[in-house]
């Protein structure tokens, strides 16, 4: 009787650990697709802030129409900048390894990284759209 209990309870024991892992991997899955998504942005993103600085450095040999579009240019560049910073930080401080750390640790620590790329992802999306649009009487 006591094998019975005992292969009952080893049994037991390998399906929630089982499950704790897959819902760890689940999490970790999300959190590289939107890693992922936010490093292709980031294309985009450096993209708008070359042009946005080149035409800043031009401004001396073709003025910008006014004071006011300066300004606009140069919070884009700093916003384009902010969210390449927010993303490389992050990818400095994410770390993939929590061995020996227990399930409810991981998970938290993984739900704060989802969170916070989450939060890069946005202002990346932000940033890249604001700039679009000053940019957008520029492009021919």
């Amino acid at each position: 009787m006591k094998k019975i209990w005992l292969a009952a309870f080893a049994c037991l024991t390998v399906v929630a650990c089982s499950n704790d892992k897959a819902e760890e991997k689940k999490l970790m899955d999300d959190i590289l697709a939107t890693h992922d998504k936010v490093m292709a942005a980031e294309d985009k993103a450096m993209t708008n802030k070359i042009v946005i600085d080149s035409l800043l450095k031009i401004n001396q040999f073709i003025p910008l129409d006014s004071a006011a579009q300066k300004a606009a240019f140069k919070t884009q560049s700093a916003n384009l900048n902010a969210a390449d910073e927010a993303m490389e930080n992050w990818m400095h401080k994410f770390d993939p390894e929590y061995k020996g750390k227990s399930h409810a640790d991981v998970m938290q620590y993984l739900n704060n990284q989802k969170k916070q790329i989450m939060q890069i992802d946005s202002q990346l999306n932000s940033s890249i759209a604001q700039s679009s649009q000053v940019l957008s009487k520029y492009k021919k």
